[in-house]
């Protein structure tokens, strides 16, 4: 048992202790809430307390600030928000949008995500309001939920067209007798509606419930023509024999849902001590993780958690390694915080519960936004791989923060034999000084500041001078970026700038690295710099901001640090910026005074190690580093446990 998941048996007492994991959603929304205030001493740990002691989901299941009038909470809306899936599938600005959700939602998002409660008050009076978008018939109403349903189901709109009464009818039918049974969902109904159900019609002798049956089902049509006395008689008949027991069912949908619902998987319980390692298979930061497991001796496996359509796939799989289950008590998250949302989003608390949770997260800017401040839940502690990011996760986090460097490698490339991947391979112009810059487009272009680079090559070179120039290597492009088309255009009239925009293998990208003299990374800010460090495992000459993550490795005698300034961050120029924090600009003058100074050297590159800074980089110094921290977190939540079962005696 975590300490998460003690403290959730006994709120009271560790309430106001720290121990809580708080997430700023709910923060920011926990005034809005007074009924659950007494008791707890601070509104964020009764935030927390909601969250993770079985009213999590409930406690955000109030009214949108916009939409709450239509039934949709806030919960619903941090869904979408953390799920590109969702956001690419339902568009919320529209009306029609947002009953898709809602009818994705109910049908299949509860059961995704493990919940199940009762339906809340507020929700369940609105869903049971007239739609607005169908014309009122108070003999055929058609409810907020109704229409949710109808509009975020194709197959319904096909077979119920509305605008028949008829075909109204069959469809309200259908919801109280065939939908509400399937999906269980009996806390949606008011007694209202009951009465609605169970009232006689006018100038017949039926109730509304058997003529709604006799609407839905057509061979009762044949079977009981309503057109006589007789026949009516003759339908309530049967009906009071077969037909109450479909009620029956709806009625004893009344009941709390408070039992979860069915997930669609359920991972078992932890079968020995070791380490599930969690995010891409096929990214950097998990295969590196993997090979500190190993050269630690620590057993590991991985969860593949699927990267999306922008990751490059030229790597392969750490073989044998892959499972769909969690075998290990400790799962270590290879991947951002917000993707660690998502993975809780995707996969359910099963895949969190009973285990101790590590988030390993890069992160690039000097705070952790509060907005995201959720993330920090789903976690037992944070590793940080430089110190100006654990320094960013301490300024908010509520959970130990530990700095954990990361393994840099070159196993992918055998350096003897890169001939093969040498300047031709490339058509890069041999007897030429290149300076040489890379990044990706999905890491923003802000930070990464190519232009600095630009300005900088430009300033120290101007004219033609042709024993000089500058190789970029890009991914993620787009041509609909106005970055990308930019810098095309600033490159376009100097034919010693070098683009290279194609995806490379992990053998050729090194490769790439190595036909080059000096790598240049004027970035704004770097929560760990892996190229920069690549880079000074080759031995080349490095020019890089002194700012941020580097600053933990990037020194000795053929690296340059650069000074500079700190600007203030623009909004929109990187996820979770707030237009408060600031990064790093370059000196551009300085850089291209060294850029000068370099290629007037032509000092040859050697393939050694010998810079001091990357001794904290090599995989037997990681290595111990990962064995340590994972040993602490071990006796931490020993301790942690001893301590609750001590509580709980």
């Amino acid at each position: 048992m975590t300490q998460r998941e003690a403290s959730a048996v006994t709120p009271t007492a560790q309430a106001g202790q720290g121990g809580w994991r708080t997430p700023g959603s709910i923060s920011s929304l926990f005034e809005d809430l007074p009924q659950h205030r007494a008791g707890v001493s601070h509104p964020v740990t009764r935030a927390m307390l909601l969250l993770w002691n079985g009213l999590s989901y409930a406690s955000l299941d109030v009214p949108d600030k916009h939409h709450g009038s239509e039934g949709l909470s806030r919960l619903l809306f941090a869904i979408r928000e953390n799920r590109p899936d969702l956001q690419a599938a339902f568009d919320i600005s529209t009306a029609e949008g947002r009953s898709k959700l809602v009818c994705w939602y109910l049908q299949s998002g509860r059961k995704e995500l493990q919940i199940g409660w009762d339906a809340p008050e507020w929700q369940r009076y609105t869903f049971a309001e007239l739609d607005p978008r169908f014309p009122e018939n108070p003999a055929l109403p058609i409810s907020r939920l109704m229409a949710h349903l109808w509009f975020g189901r194709p197959d319904l709109q096909k077979i119920f067209p509305l605008d028949d009464r008829v075909q109204r009818g069959r469809f309200i039918a259908w919801f109280y007798f065939v939908w509400f049974d399937e999906q269980d969902f009996g806390s949606f109904l008011l007694p209202q509606q009951l009465a609605w159900l169970f009232k006689n019609l006018p100038g017949i002798r039926l109730r509304r419930d058997a003529w709604l049956l006799w609407r839905y089902l057509p061979n009762l049509n044949s079977a009981f023509p309503l057109t006589s006395t007789a026949g009516v008689a003759k339908y309530a008949k049967w009906f009071a024999l077969q037909g109450t027991a479909t009620l029956r069912n709806i009625q004893s949908r009344k009941k709390s849902l408070q039992r979860k619902a069915a997930p669609s998987h359920c991972f078992a319980p932890a079968r020995g001590c070791g380490v599930n390692l969690i995010g891409d298979a096929l990214g950097e930061d998990l295969r590196n993780a993997a090979a500190c497991l190993e050269n630690a001796g620590i057993s590991f496996s991985i969860f593949n958690f699927a990267p999306g359509a922008n990751v490059s796939q030229q790597d392969t799989t750490p073989q044998g390694r892959v499972s769909d289950e969690l075998p290990y008590d400790i799962n270590l998250f290879c991947i951002t915080g917000m993707e660690t949302v998502r993975v809780f989003l995707l996969h359910g608390r099963s895949l969190f519960d009973g285990r101790y949770n590590i988030g390993w997260w890069p992160w690039e800017l000097p705070v952790w936004p509060k907005a995201r401040a959720d993330a920090y839940a789903l976690v037992d502690e944070i590793w940080a791989a430089s110190q100006y990011t654990s320094d960013a996760y301490r300024k908010s986090a509520p959970v130990p923060v530990r700095q954990v460097p990361l393994a840099v490698t070159l196993d992918a490339l055998n350096v003897d034999a890169s001939s093969d991947f040498g300047r031709p391979h490339f058509a890069l112009p041999e007897h030429t000084y290149l300076f040489y810059f890379s990044f990706d487009f999905d890491s923003t272009t802000e930070r990464k500041n190519p232009w600095a680079s630009l300005r900088a090559f430009r300033a120290a070179f101007p004219g033609n001078r042709k024993d000089v120039g500058l190789v970029i290597k890009v991914m993620h492009t787009s041509p609909d970026d106005p970055n990308w088309r930019q810098l095309q255009a600033e490159i376009a009239a100097d034919k010693r700038i070098i683009l290279i925009d194609q995806s490379l293998s992990r053998h050729e990208l090194l490769a790439l690295y190595a036909a080059c003299d000096c790598y240049v990374s004027l970035h704004r800010a770097e929560g760990f710099g892996r190229g920069v460090a690549e880079a000074m495992l080759l031995g080349k000459s490095v020019i890089v901001s002194d700012y941020s993550g580097t600053r933990d490795f990037a020194y000795g005698p053929r690296v340059y640090p650069v000074k500079g300034r700190l600007v203030r961050i623009k909004v929109g120029d990187h996820p979770g910026a707030s237009g408060k924090e600031r990064w790093f600009d370059a000196d551009v003058e300085q850089v291209a005074q060294r850029m000068v100074s370099l290629a007037s050297r032509q000092a040859s590159s050697v393939s050694s190690q010998q810079a001091s800074g990357c001794e904290r980089l090599m995989l037997d110094f990681v290595s111990g580093e990962v064995a340590k921290a994972l040993d602490s977190a071990r006796k931490r939540r020993e301790s942690a446990d001893m301590d609750n079962t001590e509580r709980l005696a």
